[in-house]
């Protein structure tokens, strides 16, 4: 499993899926907490970089997934 790195605070578990190689699994909004925290970045920065340095990186089918909580989702 790769791991998205800098971000493991923000790993909620390993996700299965049939026939495909487990990936890990982490918090989205957990994600930008650790770029606010630690790069000391302004909520709409990190939101920013994460969805395009993040989530715009696609290293093979063991990328990591990262998911928001619904009640996130409409809050965005």
């Amino acid at each position: 499993m790769l791991k998205a790195d800098g971000f493991d605070d923000a790993i909620l578990g390993r996700g299965s899926r049939c026939g495909s190689e487990d990936i890990l699994v982490y918090s989205a909004s957990k994600c930008i907490d650790v770029l606010i925290a630690r790069d000391g970045m302004d909520p709409d920065e990190a939101s920013e970089f994460f969805e395009y340095n993040v989530l715009g990186s696609y290293v093979g089918s063991q990328t990591p997934v990262f998911v928001w909580k619904l009640d996130e989702v409409y809050k965005r």
